[in-house]
């Protein structure tokens, strides 16, 4: 794809149909969360989100203009590249869905991880990331949790990269995080139904944990 079609098509929504619902805009940017795309095409990402950040204005969600700008910019990058993106059963490079989930804020000492969790298309399902992330800043930390501090570090620190370094976490290590945020108790019950776009971080058969570019109600 050339740089005249990169930008005529992959600015995003920012200003056309109901606005989303936001929950959750990820504080990374094009260089996490895209990697792969070329260097040219990650300027031009940068400095769509700078013109959709100026053309928004205030957004009125809650979250700042530029956040907002940037979960559409990509959102609207993603969206021309669909082979990339699959399902919650079958990932890809990136997941889209839509679930019932619950969530909250998990801290042990300095370590804080923003989490939505629940069961999905038979999946057991952690999004991560960072709690600058969440639009409603009111959150009370939950830290009758039973994840341990360092755990909870190095999944903050694999969430706001868009990585991991796989010799570093076992799956198992994954695994048993995913039970613990499932555990009744842990995260604040109800949950709500929420629709996301995310990068997946580890993934095995009936277990995907994934740190998302944007959460929303679902419409």
């Amino acid at each position: 794809m050339d740089g005249v079609g990169f930008m005529q098509g992959d600015a995003g929504r920012t200003g056309h149909g109901p606005s989303p619902r936001y929950v959750y805009i990820s504080p990374s940017g094009p260089g996490a969360f895209v990697p792969q795309a070329p260097a040219p095409h990650r300027r031009l990402l940068q400095a769509r989100i700078k013109m959709a950040a100026v053309a928004a204005g205030k957004a009125g969600s809650g979250f700042p203009a530029g956040s907002v700008a940037r979960a559409a910019v990509l959102r609207g990058y993603l969206d021309r590249r669909r082979s990339w993106v699959g399902t919650v059963a079958e990932p890809g490079l990136y997941v889209r869905g839509a679930a019932r989930l619950r969530h909250g804020v998990l801290r042990d000492y300095a370590a804080e991880l923003a989490v939505f969790a629940g069961v999905a298309d038979g999946v057991k399902l952690a999004l991560i990331g960072s709690p600058d992330g969440l639009g409603d800043t009111s959150w009370e930390a939950l830290t009758d949790h039973g994840l341990d501090y360092y755990l909870l570090l190095y999944m903050r620190r694999d969430a706001d990269r868009a990585r991991t370094d796989g010799e570093e976490w076992p799956g198992p290590r994954y695994e048993a995080a995913v039970d613990s945020m499932l555990r009744p108790g842990v995260l604040p019950a109800g949950g709500a139904r929420l629709e996301f776009l995310a990068k997946p971080l580890f993934h095995r058969a009936g277990v995907l944990v994934a740190t998302p570019i944007h959460v929303t109600r679902s419409t």
